[in-house]
């Protein structure tokens, strides 16, 4: 009975053993299964992480390109910026030059007109003056003729007694000096009648010289334009190949007639107590070479064998700071000097 009872235990204990071995087998069979359940999830954390990670450098790349490409386009817009300031500058300065032209061909014009107004002024005061001598003339042959007529009433009433060829004598006398005082009118009439017609003559000469002048400088204004816009490419070049010493400037320009330069002609520099002359070439340009900066200068055009009108009569530097281009002088028309004859 004692054995039957531990054989009974003994199976008990086995028996428990085993459903405990069943019990740690099926725990362990539920955590292995938790933990691929785990490794799965850290797996597809991880790869997401990865994902996000790849994502974020690719953001970090494209916003680092962005960045760039922004960075450029900036650079780029401060360029043309530049570019459109300098253009700016260009246009600013050719627009004063055109202006400063424009007032000096006006003020020219404003005295041409000043000066046929005084012209005029004077021929019709000239007018008025030998209307008033012809009336005055008038009016002293009148009272002249009036005196003579009294004269004679008195001399008649006087002289009524004697004899009628003493009478007939003065008669013949006082004829004969009314002819001469008619005579001296109608010469006096005649002289102021041709004085009159050789002023409208002038005044007609002038109106039809300054008629030309104008249409001259209109023409040259056109011309001045013209020549301005293609010299400033030419002096941008040549300033780009010029090399400036330090402290050193140079004035250069053109003596021009119409569009054409004047050969041989000679161009005056004075500075303080100094006096320099230069000529310009064939093609009617001088230069004039190591100015001192911060020098006073006064440049002039000197009359040659032909006298011209120019314009500007001079050019004037006070402190000179840099290079002067397109310092030109424009000759206006020859200046013809004529004597007037003597109509007495």
């Amino acid at each position: 009975q004692a054995k039957l009872e531990e054989a009974k235990a003994e199976k008990e204990r086995i028996k428990a053993e085993k459903e405990e071995a069943l019990r740690l087998a099926k725990e362990e069979k539920e955590r292995a299964k938790e933990e691929a359940k785990e490794q799965a999830r850290l797996a597809l954390e991880l790869k997401k992480m990865e994902a996000e990670e790849k994502a974020m450098a690719l953001a970090e790349e494209k916003e680092r390109k962005e960045t760039e490409k922004q960075a450029k386009i900036e650079e780029a817009k401060a360029e043309k910026e530049r570019i459109k300031a300098e253009k700016e500058e260009q246009l600013r300065l050719a627009r004063e030059e055109k202006e400063r032209r424009l007032a000096e061909m006006k003020a020219r014009l404003e005295e041409a007109k000043a000066e046929k107004e005084e012209e005029l002024r004077l021929a019709k005061e000239e007018k008025e003056k030998a209307k008033q001598e012809s009336a005055d003339q008038a009016r002293l042959a009148l009272e002249l003729k009036k005196m003579e007529a009294e004269e004679k009433a008195r001399v008649l009433a006087e002289e009524k007694e004697k004899k009628e060829a003493e009478n007939q004598a003065k008669i013949e006398e006082a004829k004969a000096e009314k002819e001469r005082i008619a005579a001296e009118k109608q010469a006096k009439l005649e002289e102021a009648k041709a004085e009159k017609e050789e002023q409208l003559r002038l005044a007609k000469e002038e109106k039809e010289r300054l008629k030309s002048e104008k249409e001259e400088q209109k023409r040259l204004a056109k011309e001045i334009e013209k020549e301005k816009e293609d010299r400033i490419e030419e002096a941008k070049a040549l300033l780009m190949k010029q090399n400036k010493k330090k402290g050193k400037f140079f004035i250069q320009g053109r003596i021009l007639k119409s569009k054409y330069g004047l050969k041989g002609v000679q161009v005056r520099l004075l500075l303080e107590n100094e006096e320099k002359i230069y000529l310009t070439d064939k093609n009617g340009y001088y230069k004039i070479s190591d100015l001192e900066e911060g020098g006073n200068y006064l440049v002039t055009v000197l009359s040659g064998k032909e006298v011209y009108n120019l314009s500007p009569k001079s050019r004037t530097y006070k402190n000179l700071s840099k290079n002067m281009t397109d310092q030109n002088f424009y000759a206006i028309e020859k200046i013809i000097v004529t004597k007037r004859k003597d109509t007495k």
